[in-house]
């Protein structure tokens, strides 16, 4: 059983799909992965839709910069991984889990120095306009 599909298995079983009744329909393994990713695609772009216009409306670039630059560097880590053949070993998955550890504190670095600059700048407001 592949890694990728074992989330569709329970026990051993198919709670999702019964690869047994698609044959004799004319649907292969690759039209299930087609349509998962298909489906996939499609939920994710509804369910991120409205966040991504609120953060071009309240004009967040720095966010949408760290999270489209975030997803590319660990799809080149994914593929690169794929590449070397070395995509289901256990350690793959512990370095794509501490890459993302360290690509969630940049972007904790990256919220407190916008928070500070943005705070100072306030002061520094206030500081001008009460004199």
């Amino acid at each position: 059983m592949e890694p990728f599909m074992s989330f569709f298995y329970f026990n051993g079983q198919s709670w999702l799909i019964n690869k047994a009744q698609l044959p004799p329909l004319g649907i292969t393994e690759q039209h299930i992965h087609f349509l998962m990713g298909f489906i996939g695609v499609f939920i994710c772009y509804y369910l991120l839709s409205p966040l991504l216009r609120l953060l071009v409306a309240l004009k967040w670039d720095r966010v949408l910069t760290y999270i489209i630059g975030s997803l590319f560097f660990l799809v080149i880590i994914a593929l690169v991984q794929l590449k070397r053949g070395s995509a289901s070993e256990y350690g793959t998955m512990e370095m794509i889990a501490t890459i993302s550890l360290g690509i969630i504190f940049f972007g904790i670095g990256l919220f407190v120095i916008h928070i500070t600059r943005s705070i100072l700048t306030h002061l520094k407001q206030q500081k001008t306009n009460s004199m």
